[in-house]
Order: structure tokens, then C-alpha cells, then sequence
């Protein structure tokens, strides 16, 4: 715990979660790789992130996920098509549209997903089983709004573009 004065505490708290969240994406890299290995059928994370995004929000265009995440959509494209390979999405023709196409999870998709958010559920309850049900919910509560301020802080858009984004991103939620 970092204890010191007001304007001490706040720069060496920063200095502690900057080492902290560094530590922290290696270990979630490797709790991926766990999961992936425990379940037998891995994903690049790239590829998982669309299927969730697919299974969790609806058919999409690329572009659409693209922006969503912030990728190029010539990434979410080449994620797709491993998708679309390994049977976990298909793509069809956008009603709204019929020029465009989008991208849809199939029932093996889902069911893949399923099992590999089991996966990962079943590693954190293993890695929290020491926690107090509290901390846990504090964890989680934090863990939102750290995630919530950084997508408002590493929006690419401009005022204008960020509501279309934000429809783009949010109007499928179910």
C-alpha cells in the first residue's frame, strides 16, 4: 500500500499502477495462453475479441467492429476469415444493404465461446478462492470504471465522430 503525503501518495500511487498494469498485461497474456491450452481450440486475441463482440452484440459489419476497437478493419478482416475458416462465424448479406456484408457467429461459434469464457471463469474462481466475495465485488466495480475511463480517454473520434462510434458500439447491447 502507498502512504505518504496528499500530492506523495498521488504520484507514487501512479508510479505503482503503471508497474502494476505492466505486470498485469503479461500475466493476462499468459492466463489467455492457460485457457487456450486448458480448452484445446485457442484464439489470437484479435479473433476472440470479434467473436465476443459478434456473439454479444449481434451481426456486424468490419468496419463497424473495427471502429469499435479501434483497429484497422483490414485487421478485423483477416480475424474474420480465421473465424469463418474454423466454422465459428459466417458472413451474409446486410438486409439493410444488400451491397454490404456482415458478420454473424455460428452455433459452433457461440458454443466455442461459451466454453472458453468457462474456461477463463473457472481459472479467475481458482485464482480468487482466497478473496473475500467483497473484494472480489470491489474488484470487478474498479475494474469497470478503469475500463470506462480509458475508453472515454482513448477514444480516436472527434466529438462528432465519437457519437457515431458510440451508437455504432453500443445500439446491438442486449
Amino acid at each position: 500500500m502507498v502512504r505518504a503525503s496528499s500530492g506523495e501518495t498521488d504520484e507514487r500511487a501512479t508510479s505503482e499502477i503503471e508497474r502494476q498494469l505492466t505486470s498485469l498485461g503479461l500475466r493476462l497474456d499468459q492466463l489467455r495462453q492457460l485457457a487456450a491450452a486448458r480448452s484445446g481450440f485457442g484464439l489470437e486475441k484479435a479473433a476472440y475479441r470479434v467473436l465476443a463482440r459478434l456473439s454479444d452484440h449481434g451481426p456486424q459489419r468490419a468496419a463497424a467492429i473495427a471502429t469499435c476497437f479501434g483497429l484497422d478493419e483490414s485487421t478485423v478482416s483477416r480475424q474474420a476469415e480465421a473465424l469463418m475458416a474454423a466454422g465459428l462465424v459466417e458472413r451474409g448479406r446486410d438486409p439493410a444493404d444488400r451491397r454490404a456484408y456482415l458478420l454473424r457467429p455460428t452455433t459452433a461459434g457461440r458454443r466455442h465461446l461459451a466454453d472458453a469464457r468457462r474456461g477463463r471463469r473457472e481459472l479467475l474462481e481458482a485464482l480468487l478462492a482466497d478473496w473475500r466475495p467483497q473484494d472480489r465485488v470491489r474488484l470487478a466495480d474498479l475494474l469497470g470504471r478503469f475500463n470506462a475511463d480509458l475508453e472515454r480517454v482513448t477514444s480516436r473520434s472527434s466529438q462528432a465522430g465519437a457519437e457515431e462510434e458510440e451508437n455504432t458500439c453500443r445500439h446491438r447491447r442486449r
